[in-house]
């Protein structure tokens, strides 16, 4: 009798070739995939089943290997997970121990073949087979890093002798490729990764360190990168500021976009000002918020004498109400 193993239900079937074609939703393309060639089908026994000497399953006999030579005949008695079991074993490696459920952790466990502490199995790399890496996360971590600190060179030759072989226009698309995928990268997953990888006790620490050591390269980074990005700059210490105040309502502004809106004159004295200051109407020291409608532009001079004022306060320390007009 003629079986085929049914991929959706499980079981073995009695079918033929155009109702295996029907049921299983497949073609003649992966129809000869599976018996290796759609021509050898008579001389292919791929729909015969056969029981397993060591773990006495009846399996379809696509689970079993065959010879090298002629690839239409199946010669082992056992199944390829028993048969590699037992190549473990007579090799001297320990069988793969999966994982199990443990009372006291309340969850499936598994033990580190490097540490040997039971940990849960969030703690371990799932493969695409569906199998758990016998190691830990922070023991595979070290592995990989000797790893890589012993074969740099190895690495590094790698990479050479692959551009090497490429023409000056596949370099050319090469550079493109990579310069894309790293925005994508960046732009996706790059800033979440970045923040996460900053934010850890050991990244903390060690950025103090480097700064207490490196204070006169900060100092210069810093007045390179002010005089550079002086408006975002200024910016980023108005919303600090409003922070360190507790400010209640903080909205995302720019000052191209309150210049647009209001026009380059200063609200208080009516003159065009060279350099343009953004003030609050309402002080955020005094219980102001710090979103577009309670900010307009002033001069220098007026936002520097008006300080943390009300206008009513500003107008009397002035002494002029008519040019004042909100």
């Amino acid at each position: 009798m003629r079986f085929v193993w049914s991929i959706y239900t499980g079981n073995l079937k009695p079918i033929t070739f155009c109702h295996f074609l029907k049921t299983e939703r497949t073609n003649r393309k992966t129809f000869s995939c599976f018996a290796r060639n759609a021509t050898k089908l008579k001389k292919i026994k791929f729909m015969e089943t056969r029981i397993c000497n060591h773990c006495n399953t009846e399996l379809p006999i696509q689970k079993f290997t065959h010879k090298r030579k002629n690839r239409t005949s199946f010669t082992s008695k056992d199944c390829f997970k028993c048969r590699s079991s037992k190549q473990r074993l007579r090799r001297g490696i320990k069988p793969r121990e999966t994982p199990y459920f443990n009372e006291e952790l309340n969850s499936l466990a598994r033990t580190c073949s490097i540490c040997k502490t039971t940990k849960t199995i969030d703690n371990f790399l799932l493969k695409k087979g569906g199998l758990y890496e016998t190691r830990c996360f922070p023991c595979r971590d070290e592995y990989l890093k000797n790893w890589f600190q012993k074969n740099i060179e190895r690495i590094r030759d790698r990479k050479k002798n692959r551009i090497k072989n490429l023409s000056p226009e596949q370099k050319e698309i090469l550079k493109g490729k990579e310069a894309e995928y790293a925005k994508k990268w960046y732009l996706t997953k790059g800033r979440e990764y970045r923040k996460k990888y900053s934010a850890q006790p050991r990244m903390v620490a060690y950025r103090k360190q480097w700064c207490l050591e490196n204070i006169d390269r900060v100092r210069e980074n810093a007045k390179k990168g002010y005089k550079n990005n002086k408006e975002q700059c200024r910016e980023r210490g108005t919303k600090r500021r409003a922070l360190k105040l507790s400010c209640e309502i903080i909205v995302p502004y720019k000052k191209a976009d309150i210049v647009k809106r209001d026009g380059e004159k200063c609200y208080l004295c009516g003159k065009t000002p060279k350099v343009i200051h953004l003030d609050h109407i309402l002080p955020i020291s005094r219980g102001g918020s710090d979103k577009p409608e309670n900010i307009k532009i002033a001069c220098k001079k007026c936002n520097l004498s008006k300080q943390n004022k009300f206008l009513t306060e500003f107008k009397k320390w002035r002494g002029d109400y008519q040019r004042f007009q909100v």
